[in-house]
């Protein structure tokens, strides 16, 4: 039985993962932050997390909507982080005032997008649902695409 638990998680983690890289295709950031062709789209994961060896063999494939490379960053803590994130995905309590505005904060803590977290990945049975805070999003200068938020479980 716990082999099992363990192989549910980690699909789980994957569904996850694979998330954060496919968000990168519905997000517009605003200059100078914008994703474009030949860019590094830079994804910074903060606190626990089992994402070690699904992020490190996905980071190098290419994105081939915009053909871009990852670039994955750990950290423990958010004080820790010293580069400019475009998506960052945390499982700790967020301090919103400690990340960059132009960040795409994403998390699977609930409840979190009620405290200014733009994407909650909640597991709803066996799958993943997202609940994105459209308006915390607009205000930090980015925008989401329709065909992201016609997805999700809610938007507020």
């Amino acid at each position: 039985m716990p082999v099992s638990n363990a192989m549910a998680q980690n699909k789980v983690e994957l569904i996850k993962a694979a998330f954060l890289f496919r968000f990168i295709d519905y997000i517009d950031w605003p200059e100078p932050y914008s994703i474009n062709e030949g860019t590094r789209a830079r994804i910074c994961i903060v606190g626990n997390h089992n994402f070690d060896d699904i992020l490190d063999i996905i980071k190098d494939k290419q994105n081939s909507k915009r053909n871009i490379q990852y670039s994955v960053k750990y950290f423990n803590d958010l004080d820790e982080i010293n580069v400019s994130c475009h998506i960052l995905f945390s499982r700790q309590k967020l301090v919103i005032d400690k990340i960059d505005t132009n960040t795409l904060i994403v998390t699977d803590l609930e409840g979190a997008s009620d405290y200014g977290a733009h994407i909650e990945m909640i597991m709803h049975g066996a799958r993943v649902k997202l609940i994105i805070n459209r308006t915390s999003a607009i205000s930090s200068g980015l925008k989401i695409s329709s065909r992201l938020l016609n997805v999700a479980k809610e938007v507020k």
